[in-house]
């Protein structure tokens, strides 16, 4: 493959999903999703993989220095989605034919969290 040309990844865990954590230091939790990166196939969950960051001060910039805690990235195999009617964890898949053949869904409620059924 040509370094010029762009090829576009499929991440079925969209911005604003509950996820589930599955692996690593923060097995179990639970949180929004962030950011999503589907080129380098991680998210950023919200109070998840927190990390320290040392920042130097910036009066230019009007940064405070000192150590930040902010979220680091997960890798998508390691969430799973929550879904909003039973309030589980589950794996995503295709909808059933009746719904948006593109779109993927939690399979215990053949929806998305936020949106409605047809």
């Amino acid at each position: 493959m040509r370094t010029d040309e762009t090829v576009r990844h499929s991440v079925s865990i969209r911005k604003g999903d509950q996820v589930r954590v599955m692996t690593g230091r923060d097995k179990g939790k639970v949180g929004r999703v962030l950011s999503v990166d589907a080129a380098k196939r991680i998210v950023t969950v919200e109070h998840a993989n927190m990390i320290k960051r040392h920042t130097r001060p910036n009066p230019s910039k009007n940064i405070k220095g000192g150590i930040v805690e902010r979220e680091g990235a997960v890798a998508i195999s390691n969430v799973l989605l929550v879904c909003p009617a039973c309030n589980k964890h589950t794996r995503i898949g295709p909808m059933a034919p009746r719904c948006a053949p593109a779109a993927a869904a939690a399979p215990r409620s053949r929806n998305r969290p936020g949106e409605t059924k047809q």
